[in-house]
């Protein structure tokens, strides 16, 4: 329990987040009620970015909508019980069957649906973290009878228990695992094993011992990155900014420097002409002063992307080329694609200082 904590307050630590140092917190309030205790996390990134825009003091989930709480650890414990009562004992013990409520089609907060944006985030941060979005509840020997974890659905990390490094099984197993799965999540999943395992199954299709790597879930922050093609080329399309207020420099330096990672020139869509407020509050954006640029991209090309502003940054590569979308800030860039939040960001890539 010690380990699965530490790795949490450290995924949490890589991306800026208040709730670093609370690992313990989560790990005993899912003790407690019966819940995978990365789930909680993995909701907080989709609704605040882990608590980096609260809805509420001390609400990082959006719960209630928008009810404050005294702590984080009566946030922690009170969203933990909710998921346990509301969720989980109704059935509801994967991400996408819990997102049908949580954020259900039309609804304002996420009007995607079983497909959409919130359960993407949720499962990609559950994954990253090494969970298992087939799978949120567990049986934990101090959880009380009426808070016993629905029956486990087998999918691809079911078998593998909590407390030990989440091993990658063979694509052979993962292609089994996957029946019966989304189509989008059965293509994740074969993705995620090829890329874990650098294109090639780390275990035998049957029979022999099973050794295989365990799969990164912390993306560690180190020295920036420097592009082995230097600085690449950048445009700034003429109605990016608003008249008389310009990108900073360093922000056009970061675009030239993803761009000489991305290996492609890119174009600045977007800088100060901008909405003043960041989507839904009054907290103004970094647009607006000159520290933020949109590059738009979208699908595959997008994801590329993000995944070159990571490294960039100063993200490991090949932790970096494992991410499908978030938020990011790293040795101070920020960095947003693939996600909800503060916005829609699935057609551009967000950089800011």
């Amino acid at each position: 329990m010690a380990d699965q904590a530490a790795l949490i307050d450290k995924f949490l630590s890589g991306r800026a987040s208040p709730l670093a140092g609370l690992g313990n917190v989560f790990v005993a309030a899912g003790q407690k009620y019966g819940v995978d205790p990365l789930l909680p996390v993995a909701i907080s990134g989709a609704e605040s970015g882990f608590g980096q825009h609260t809805l509420g003091a001390h609400n990082a989930w959006g719960w209630g909508p928008g009810k404050s709480f005294g702590s984080w650890e009566d946030a922690i414990s009170t969203i933990t019980q909710g998921l346990r009562s509301g969720y989980l004992n109704e059935g509801r013990n994967t991400v996408a069957s819990i997102g049908q409520k949580w954020a259900p089609e039309g609804a304002s907060n996420d009007p995607g649906g079983l497909n959409s944006n919130w359960v993407q985030n949720v499962s990609g941060f559950l994954r990253d973290l090494g969970g298992d979005p087939g799978v949120s509840s567990r049986r934990s020997v101090t959880a009380t009878a009426a808070a016993a974890p629905a029956p486990a659905v087998r999918t691809l990390a079911s078998a593998v228990p909590r407390a030990q490094p989440l091993k990658m099984p063979s694509f052979d197993d993962v292609i089994m695992r996957n029946v019966g799965l989304d189509p989008t999540v059965q293509v994740r999943n074969l993705v995620d094993a090829m890329i874990a395992n650098e294109g090639r199954p780390s275990l035998p299709a049957s029979g022999g011992p099973r050794a295989a790597s365990p799969v990164p879930t912390v993306p560690p922050v180190s020295k920036p990155f420097v592009p082995l093609s230097g600085m690449g080329k950048v445009t700034i399309s003429p109605n990016a900014n608003r008249a008389g207020v310009a990108i900073h420099p360093a922000v056009v330096d970061f675009v030239r420097q993803i761009a000489g990672t991305y290996g492609r020139a890119l174009e600045i869509g977007t800088g100060t002409n901008h909405n003043q407020f960041v989507v839904g509050t009054h907290r103004q954006s970094r647009h607006w002063t000159g520290d933020a640029a949109d590059i738009p991209a979208s699908g595959a090309a997008l994801t590329n992307l993000g995944r070159a502003a990571l490294i960039t940054a100063g993200m490991d590569p090949k932790v970096a080329r494992r991410q499908t979308g978030g938020l990011f800030n790293i040795n101070g860039k920020q960095i947003i694609f693939n996600s909800m939040i503060g916005g829609n960001h699935y057609n551009h890539l967000h950089v800011g200082l």
